[in-house]
């Protein structure tokens, strides 16, 4: 076992109660970590990582056999590696998300009156504001001008009730 490097994007620490907990990204699951395991972490973390054989202070507190046991859990969990191992969650970079769907509420009147509602304007829907028509058509030329060419795109209008695909 090489040089052994913390893998940052598999882990979150948060404290609860003044107690520290790890959010383990790959399987979404909370950790309480002890003392050994969180220094275990942060040796790991520096930028010239941890060495398995040189531990310092931790060798004299724990048996080398439950340190190696640890340490084998760490990498069990990709918390830290020896360099096999990429992160669950490697960042990605999007260079381009084309906008594919625009929902235009052209009114904010309803007539549905459903009972859990919180708008004001059930009582009378015609005298919601209404979008300007400029507005609903500025939305879908931008729609279409920021969609990948023969993508399909789709818009929505709360008040027709009804989509439409447009090639």
């Amino acid at each position: 076992m090489g040089i052994l490097q913390a893998i940052p994007q598999n882990l979150h620490r948060v404290e609860v109660e003044g107690q520290p907990l790890w959010f383990h990204v790959p399987t979404t699951s909370l950790f309480a970590p002890d003392r050994i395991s969180e220094a275990l972490l942060a040796l790991a973390g520096r930028e010239e990582g941890l060495d398995p054989l040189a531990l310092g202070t931790l060798g004299d507190e724990v048996a080398p056999a439950d340190l190696q046991a640890r340490l084998e859990q760490l990498k069990a969990l990709k918390l830290i590696t020896d360099g096999a191992v990429q992160a669950y969650n490697p960042s990605v970079q999007v260079e381009q998300f084309p906008l594919s769907t625009v929902v235009l509420n052209v009114n904010t009147g309803c007539n549905l009156s459903c009972s859990y509602c919180y708008k004001e304007d059930l009582d009378n829907p015609r005298d919601g504001k209404k979008m300007e028509l400029a507005t609903a058509q500025a939305a879908i030329e931008m729609m279409l001008r920021e969609a990948l060419s023969g993508s399909a795109t789709t818009s929505s209008s709360s008040a027709a009730s009804r989509s439409a695909t447009c090639r």
